[in-house]
C-alpha cells in the first residue's frame, strides 16, 4: 500500500478582496457562509450580502402561507420584520445588507429575469468576488437565482458557488463533497472542485450568534430554541474545516 495522499489545506481567502454574497432569502447567506463573512470582515475586507427575494416593503398585499405562520398578515409586515432580523445578523458578522424588492416563490408572482439580473448586476458592481448558491439547490428560488447568474454572468466579477445550509446538512450523507445538480454543472465553464472558505472558531461563534437573529425562521426550519442542539450542529458542521465553496469563473 502506497503512502496516503494528504488533503490540501489551501483555503479560499477573502483578505484584500471585496466580496458580495447573493442570498436568495433573508438568512441563506449567514446560514451558509456566516463564518467566512465574519472572517473577511474581521480582516478589513468589505462584504455585502445581497438578498434577492427579500420582498416588497411598500405593499399591503396579504402575506403568503409561509409568512402567515409566524403571525404576519401582510407582505409588508413580514418583509419589515425579517429585515430587522437581517440587520441584527449583518451587524454581528460585520457585513452590509442590500435588499432587492423581489418576492419569493410563495407569492406566486411572475418574474422578469431582465429586471432581476439588472438589479443583481448593479448591487454587485465594483466587487471582486460574488458568491452564488451551489448545492444542493433543492429550493426553487435558489435554483432560479443560480441558473440566472450562471447563464448571464456578471462581467468583471469572479463567481464562486457555495454549499447551502441547512439544506446541505440535511443531505450530509453526500460527503465528502456536495452534489451539484447536473443541469447546473452543465453551465460551468470547467470542472472545478470544492474547497473551503477561510474562518476560525471565533468566526463560527459569530455565525452562531447571527443565525439566532433569524428568530422567525428557526421554528419554521425546525431549528428553534427547543431544538437548539440541531441549530448548533448545523453551524458547527464545518468547524474547524471551513464552509464549502467552489470557484467557477475568473474575473
Amino acid at each position: 500500500m502506497g503512502p496516503r495522499r494528504k488533503r490540501s489545506r489551501l483555503k479560499l481567502s477573502l483578505r484584500g478582496a471585496r466580496a458580495a454574497v447573493l442570498s436568495p432569502h433573508l438568512d441563506d447567506a449567514v446560514f451558509s457562509l456566516g463564518a467566512g463573512i465574519a472572517c473577511a470582515a474581521r480582516h478589513g475586507s468589505p462584504v455585502r450580502v445581497v438578498t434577492v427575494f427579500s420582498g416588497d416593503p411598500t405593499t399591503d398585499a396579504p402575506a403568503s402561507e409561509w409568512d402567515r405562520l409566524p403571525g404576519w398578515t401582510t407582505e409588508r409586515e413580514a418583509v419589515l420584520a425579517r429585515r430587522r432580523e437581517d440587520v441584527e445578523a449583518m451587524r454581528i458578522v460585520g457585513a452590509e445588507a442590500r435588499w432587492l424588492p423581489f418576492a419569493d416563490e410563495t407569492y406566486g408572482r411572475p418574474r422578469d429575469p431582465d429586471a432581476i439580473h439588472g438589479r443583481i448586476d448593479e448591487a454587485t458592481r465594483g466587487y471582486d468576488v460574488v458568491f452564488v448558491p451551489g448545492a444542493p439547490l433543492s429550493h426553487n428560488d435558489h435554483r432560479y437565482l443560480t441558473d440566472l447568474v450562471l447563464r448571464r454572468g456578471l462581467s468583471g466579477r469572479r463567481l464562486v458557488l457555495y454549499a447551502e445550509q441547512p439544506y446541505r446538512y440535511w443531505l450530509r450523507d453526500e460527503r465528502p463533497d456536495p452534489r451539484i445538480p447536473p443541469k447546473v454543472k452543465a453551465l460551468l465553464p470547467t470542472a472545478p472542485t470544492w474547497t473551503t472558505l477561510e474562518a476560525d472558531p471565533l468566526d463560527f461563534a459569530r455565525k452562531w450568534a447571527a443565525t439566532r437573529a433569524y428568530r422567525s425562521q428557526l421554528a419554521l426550519l425546525g431549528l428553534h430554541r427547543r431544538r437548539g442542539l440541531r441549530l448548533a450542529r448545523v453551524v458547527a458542521d464545518r468547524l474547524p474545516r471551513g464552509e464549502r465553496v467552489m470557484p467557477v469563473t475568473h474575473a
